[in-house]
């Protein structure tokens, strides 16, 4: 594992705070109001829709589909940040360069204040900090030991040589009630000269009721925030650390 300290040089490619909610029928109005009050500040919308499939089979056993498509929202991009406004809740991200949480965390507080005012959302149910990490492997390649505590490993009488890995794990912290998504993967390079690339990606969330105005929620998410740099250093090892400070 790595020493815990600030990067200068962080490699998230990616970077998301998530707020699910339940909310009143008709809640797609005060969604579509909103997003045409804030959409000049953006580059480009896009609707976002759920799509539905159902099957039956009626007693001589014929066989008849049914499929339903209802809007959730809208996404608005400004590069470098993309929000999502949906019946559902709020998604914020921030894409490279990355600043800090003091960045990231002001701006999806703007935005929540104008989103829980407008859709008056009953609770939230569910708080997440999700960070993708680009880590590029710089030649000539080790073993993934080097870079990574938890490398994809191999039976020993097998060839050693990887060309490809996706590997996820689910750690639940029962004492805090937090749970993460930790994927790493492999990404090839799209040319020889474009270095391979390791991916981790660490989603750490928790499932409780908060009141939709109040500090607790925003209290949660700083907690899952520090969960989620806990997990990143302990899943690299120092000389990866070294290529990011």
């Amino acid at each position: 594992m790595a020493k815990p300290r600030h990067l200068d040089h962080a490699p998230i490619r990616e970077a998301i705070i998530d707020i699910q909610v339940t909310t009143a029928d008709g809640s797609m109005r005060a969604v579509q109001s909103l997003v045409d009050s804030i959409a000049g500040g953006f580059s480009s919308r896009i609707d976002m829709w759920h799509n539905s499939v159902g099957l039956t089979i009626d007693p001589s056993g014929v066989a008849s589909t049914q499929t339903a498509q209802s809007k959730i929202g809208v996404r608005l991009d400004a590069p470098p940040h993309v929000l999502q406004v949906k019946t559902t809740g709020l998604t914020f991200s921030r894409l490279a360069p990355y600043e800090d949480w003091d960045q990231i965390c002001g701006e999806a507080k703007k935005y929540w204040d104008i989103y829980q005012k407008a859709v008056r959302p009953s609770e939230v149910t569910r708080v997440a900090v999700r960070y993708i990490n680009s880590m590029p492997i710089p030649a000539p390649l080790k073993d993934f030991d080097a870079y990574l505590t938890c490398p994809p490993e191999v039976p020993p009488d097998l060839p050693q040589s990887i060309s490809s890995f996706l590997q996820q794990t689910v750690i639940v912290d029962g004492a805090s009630n937090q749970i993460a998504r930790v994927t790493q993967a492999l990404e090839h390079p799209p040319s020889v000269s474009v270095p391979m690339t390791i991916l981790l990606d660490i989603d750490v969330m928790q499932q409780k009721s908060f009141d939709a105005d109040g500090p607790a929620m925003w209290e949660a998410l700083a907690k899952l925030r520090d969960f989620k740099n806990r997990i990143f250093f302990d899943y690299i090892t120092e000389e990866t650390a070294g290529y990011f400070v």
